[in-house]
Order: structure tokens, then sequence, then C-alpha cells
């Protein structure tokens, strides 16, 4: 409500610029926007709305085709004798996280932050990076033969 109503803030640069984007179209189209709190038991219906969770821009694979999809991408590797820079999570239950240790020469777990994966130009940021762990493999399959 405060980077509506004074048309921007110092806390947020990301929060700023959404507002600037928001003032842009608003002035553009003739609207003045004023923004204001109602309590939820006024407004029943946007407050049962905000609490759902709409996920239509989020798709993941199912566990075992992704699994099946990181095995094929570590067999390609090997027959093709490449040289590659995989990202891929810090999965060490997965069936193929072995092979990836051993193809391997090095690795970097990459620093979580919020902004790492996103989508729409990073306004929508991934709900569970945490849970990803990100890591960067560095693939010589040479080294493994």
């Amino acid at each position: 409500m405060y980077y509506i109503n004074k048309q921007g803030g110092t806390h947020s640069q990301r929060l700023l610029q959404l507002t600037i984007r928001f003032w842009d179209w608003c002035i553009s189209n003739n609207i003045h926007p004023i923004a204001m709190h109602l309590p939820g038991e006024e407004n029943s219906d946007a407050d049962d709305l905000s609490r759902r969770v709409q996920a239509t821009h989020e798709w993941e694979w199912h566990p075992k085709t992704f699994s099946l999809l990181c095995s094929k991408v570590v067999i390609k590797t090997l027959q093709e004798r490449a040289y590659l820079i995989l990202i891929a999570p810090w999965w060490p239950r997965q069936p193929w996280f072995a092979s990836l240790l051993q193809m391997s020469s090095e690795h970097l777990r990459l620093v979580q932050f919020p902004e790492l994966l996103s989508l729409d130009n990073s306004q929508v940021l991934h709900p569970d990076l945490n849970r990803l762990q990100l890591t960067a493999w560095r693939i010589l399959s040479s080294i493994y033969h």
C-alpha cells in the first residue's frame, strides 16, 4: 500500500521498479489508484482468493521422468566423450548422482539467492529454491573412461 500511495519507496529496488511500471500504466490510462486496507471480514471474496495458490506458471517434472532425463544426459555425455557444464540439483539419492560425481572433474554448489531461478524477467521467483540445491558440474567424460 505504501509504495502505491507514495508512488515508490527506498527499501526495495524490485518493488520500486514494479511500482514505477504500475504508475506508468495508470497515468497512461488516466487512472489514479489509492491503496487501502480492508479487513478480511469486510472483504471475504478477495481475502479467500488471496489465500489460494494458483501456480499455472509452475511446471515440474515427474520425479521418475526427471531422474530418467538426468540418467540419459550422463549416458550421452559418456558416449560422446563430451565436455560440458551441467546445471543440475545436488540430489545424492538419485540413481544418476554417483555417475555424475565420477564424471565431474569439479563441481560448484551455486549460491542460493532468491533471483537465481525465476520466470517472467525475474517477476516470479522459484518457490522452493533451497530444495533444488543447484550445482554446476564440469563434465569431462574422457577422464571417466
